[in-house]
């Protein structure tokens, strides 16, 4: 409410004596006082001006005494401030106002002034004192600040980056809509509030006061993680003490990173698997050749001489059994060429998988594969569960042979892994291959293991993210391979249900070729070389 001073029209003789009193020591206190002190008629006339006033505009008392005070204010500003001067005469306000005002050298400068009515006994207004200050520098102070703020959110608001500001107690004051955006919320509002906490992965919670740059798990609202590069630095943020916090989402360059590595160590065990064979495959053609001879003539020719001393010994014969015990030689040395057919039969497929993943696509035959990646995967697999093989006839696919290869041998390894040791009657793995439609064919690999719980299902295919036990996987085999899948066209899909086993669907689009191959229904109950119908 605007302030008033009230006094009557008619005193005394006495009382006129001490108000003019009143007014001299009034005039004096205001002539020392700091402020500017503007005293106006109803006509907006000005009756007094002080010293201070003088030094805040420029001109004299005897300059603007008598003076209609529009003189002082910007063209534009006139309305505004008669908008005020009304309330003031009225009683309605206008007590504190601030605006735009001129000096005499033709400067803008920003007045605050304060205004008092001097009112009769009637409430009628007589005089308006008001006090003013230059407050331009503090109040262009505050509106570059103000500027400065609002460019700062412009920027903070525009970033790519997620960006969020939190109170001392872990809460969040603002967040960007980059954050918004990157974690999947709604809106802003979703997220102002909460805790930190809530929006970390529980394993990274412990490094949130941590100083310096580090690493976090960020949780996207449905769930996902999105690994960020976070930085923080403490801020004032509407006059508090605060701290933000600039994450940068690494997911993407995590991806490839794993990627690479595993390029590298696939490379690498190429070489590896290279090189064993060809030290292998030499020795192993050797003794495979001589078995052969032994095989083939030498044994042959020894039961024959066997059979014929037998004959010239008569009745003594039968305490020598020559002839029965190199029949009993032939048949141990025919398991030892099956055996050096088998590791001959590995060496092959250590040379299918050493090829370079940058040869081109060609052709192939998926149950081919499928066969080779078997005897892989069976030292693995043999003592966990048995193996039914369910090939439907269906044509080839044009892809890279090796890196196909690898994504039967992960599956394959998965599902074998999903069971436990020891009872392989009670388990199994089920291979099947079928068409899809006119364009791709399917390859589903069943296991009767544990399963895997919803929650981790939605994650299986991030990199680093496994379910098997630490030292068993590396997180990174079903990362790759529905790379490899998706590079050929294809897609990868997984169901699962805990306790009740897993389905590995793999669809590939069909390539030109070979005729399609012939369906068969096959049970392994031993090695995959040994195979019954």
């Amino acid at each position: 409410m605007v302030g008033a001073v009230r006094f009557g029209r008619e005193t005394d003789g006495d009382v006129r004596q001490a108000l003019r009193a009143s007014q001299e020591r009034y005039r004096s206190l205001v002539d020392r006082i700091p402020l500017g002190v503007v005293v106006f008629g109803q006509d907006f006339r000005i009756v007094e001006w002080n010293p201070a006033a003088a030094r805040v505009f420029g001109w004299t008392a005897e300059e603007v005494l008598g003076r209609e005070a529009s003189f002082l204010l910007p063209p534009e500003v006139g309305p505004v401030v008669g908008q005020v001067w009304r309330e003031v005469l009225e009683g309605r306000g206008g007590d504190l106002s601030v605006n735009d005002n001129l000096t005499r050298d033709g400067r803008r400068i920003v007045c605050e002034w304060r205004n008092t009515r001097v009112v009769a006994d009637d409430g009628s207004t007589v005089l308006v004192s008001s006090t003013v200050e230059d407050v331009t520098d503090p109040r262009r102070a505050e509106d570059a600040l103000l500027r400065s703020e609002a460019r700062f959110r412009a920027v903070i608001d525009a970033a790519p980056d997620i960006v969020g500001v939190t109170s001392d107690e872990g809460r969040y004051l603002y967040v960007n809509p980059a954050f918004v955006r990157h974690l999947g919320h709604a809106s802003a509002a979703a997220i102002v509030g909460r805790p930190v906490s809530d929006f970390v992965h529980e394993g990274d919670r412990a490094l949130l006061d941590a100083p310096g740059p580090k690493e976090l798990r960020l949780l996207r609202a449905d769930g996902a993680i999105v690994a960020c590069d976070v930085t923080s630095i403490p801020i004032d943020f509407d006059g508090r003490a605060a701290i933000l916090s600039m994450a940068r989402d690494v997911t993407e360059r995590r991806r490839l990173q794993a990627t690479l590595l595993q390029s590298d160590r696939m490379a690498s065990l190429g070489i590896l698997a290279a090189g064993l064979a060809h030290e292998i495959h030499n020795p192993l053609a050797y003794v495979k050749a001589n078995l052969d001879v032994l095989a083939g003539r030498g044994l042959p020719q020894l039961l024959t001489r066997a059979r014929a001393l037998e004959e010239s010994l008569g009745e003594d014969a039968a305490s020598y059994q020559l002839a029965a015990r190199v029949e009993q030689i032939e048949q141990m040395i025919e398991l030892v060429r099956e055996g050096a057919e088998r590791m001959q039969s590995l060496v092959n497929d250590l040379k299918t998988f050493s090829r370079a993943d940058d040869a081109p696509a060609m052709a192939v035959d998926v149950a081919r594969i499928l066969d080779s990646t078997l005897k892989m995967a069976w030292s693995t697999i043999r003592l966990r569960a048995r193996v039914v093989k369910s090939y439907g006839a269906i044509p080839p696919i044009r892809a890279n042979e090796s890196r196909l290869g690898q994504v039967f041998l992960n599956v394959l390894v998965n599902a074998a892994q999903a069971i436990p040791d020891g009872n392989p009657a009670e388990h199994l793995v089920h291979v099947r291959t079928a068409s899809d439609g006119d364009d791709a064919v399917l390859v589903e690999v069943s296991d009767s293991g544990c399963g895997i719980p919803e929650a981790a299902l939605e994650r299986i295919f991030d990199p680093f993210y496994t379910t098997k036990p630490v030292g068993v996987g590396t997180g990174l085999g079903l990362f790759i391979s529905q790379g490899i899948v998706a590079a050929l066209g294809g897609q990868i899909r997984v169901t699962s249900r805990v306790g009740a086993g897993t389905t590995v669907s793999i669809r590939l689009p069909l390539g030109a070729g070979a005729p399609a191959c012939a369906a068969t229904a096959t049970r392994f109950d031993q090695a995959p070389g040994r195979a019954t119908d």
